[in-house]
């Protein structure tokens, strides 16, 4: 997934525990840029997660077909076979 950047940019306020904010001021972090990349990470799990589910969607759906109508590949065949069985 490609990410999409921007440099359009909004405020927000964001509300995190008063310890993980003394840590990171302690270890010299950009709290905005520690947030983006979280909330970036997030964002492409998510979409994985999505994009797995669909994938995982499909797939039931073509064994459905599959199980229901039989392979294209089968039918091919057979009618091959019956030609050959009349000539």
């Amino acid at each position: 997934m490609r990410s999409v950047q921007s440099n359009s940019r909004r405020s927000i306020n964001l509300t995190l525990p008063a310890s993980l904010i003394e840590q990171a001021k302690t270890l010299g972090l950009n709290l905005s840029s520690a947030a983006e990349a979280g909330v970036a990470a997030e964002v492409a799990r998510a979409a994985h997660a999505r994009f797995a589910e669909d994938i995982r969607r499909g797939v039931e759906q073509h064994e459905r077909w599959i199980t229901e109508f039989g392979l294209l590949s089968e039918q091919v065949a057979a009618m091959e076979d019956e030609a050959g069985d009349a000539g």
